[in-house]
């Protein structure tokens, strides 16, 4: 099921049912009127948030086009952009899609995303990757082919995440190995302040 709750109050505004699918990651549109949902297939469904109806249907690519190949773990509204999606998932691809075509406008292959962790501020996409060696690449989405920076983090990244407010660049991620919970500052090199636990 996916559950709309209020949460000041606790009260569910509404539910729907996703049958004979495995969803792996969701996001809800700055506007509430749409929801993103990522599958264990390579799909992405876009619900109307109002009628819980499927509105679009983003199809799992193949090895030779564009589009998913492998599990969606991470679906991002952009705030700023109003058709414009962001999604990263197993297979190493993070892509742009404009929602009324439907096609992918960007594409970039590199950062494994195990988990909820591709965001977009402005004209920064950030992807945590679960490769160690990765940490968080920070892309520019005028030049989207290269990272402009990436941060070492030495964990497999499972969350990364921009700050909600708007004049700044800073953004938080967290992952397994070392247990690690860091903010950084997309004008720094090195991480704001965090932690790190004994994990293995």
């Amino acid at each position: 099921d996916v559950v709309n709750t209020h949460i000041p109050s606790g009260k569910k505004l509404n539910e729907f049912k996703i049958e004979n699918v495995i969803p792996r990651t969701l996001d809800l549109s700055i506007h509430d009127d749409q929801i993103a949902i990522g599958f264990a297939e390579g799909n992405i469904q876009i619900y109307n948030n109002n009628t819980q109806t499927l509105e679009k249907l983003i199809k799992k690519g193949t090895s030779f086009a564009t589009g998913h190949i492998n599990q969606v773990h991470s679906v991002v509204f952009d705030k700023q952009k109003r058709n414009r999606l962001i999604s990263g998932g197993r297979d190493s691809r993070l892509l742009i899609w404009d929602l009324r075509s439907l096609e992918c406008t960007g594409m970039v292959v590199g950062s494994r995303i195990l988990g909820d962790s591709c965001d977009v501020k402005g004209n920064y996409i950030l992807a945590g990757s679960y490769e160690p060696k990765d940490g968080v690449l920070l892309y520019d989405d005028r030049k989207f082919k290269e990272p402009i920076k990436t941060f070492r983090t030495d964990s497999h990244i499972y969350v990364c995440k921009f700050s909600k407010r708007e004049n700044d660049n800073i953004f938080a991620a967290g992952g397994y190995k070392k247990n690690l919970m860091k903010v950084f500052d997309v004008n720094k090199n090195d991480y704001i302040f965090g932690t790190e636990g004994i994990g293995s």
